[in-house]
């Protein structure tokens, strides 16, 4: 994070860009120290468009963040399979392995 921009400035900046954005892919490790994740995950709910959550954990234990998430997966393999399941009609996600 760069904290040379105000506050109101960041927010504005995430906002922006959860505007282009059609589906959220989140990794929920440690969420609860990430307070702009939060805030992420309740604007795309806001706005109706689907968050995508995997991680080591498991579901979150908040009701409040839960509430936000479309599908879980436990990893990242298992969220590109539901990109191209669901998402992918038009076979336009791409995929590649470091």
């Amino acid at each position: 994070m760069n904290h040379t921009y105000s506050e109101k400035g960041i927010v504005d900046q995430n906002n922006y860009y959860i505007n282009k954005c059609d589906i959220c892919v989140v990794c929920i490790n440690d969420i609860d120290h990430s307070p702009g994740t939060i805030f992420e995950l309740t604007r795309f709910k806001e706005l109706g468009k689907p968050v995508i959550a995997f991680g080591e954990q498991g579901k979150h234990w908040s009701p409040h963040i839960n509430c936000c998430i479309s599908n879980y997966c436990d990893t990242l393999d298992d969220v590109i399979e539901l990109l191209w399941n669901m998402f992918d009609q038009n076979n336009m996600v791409e995929y590649y392995i470091d």
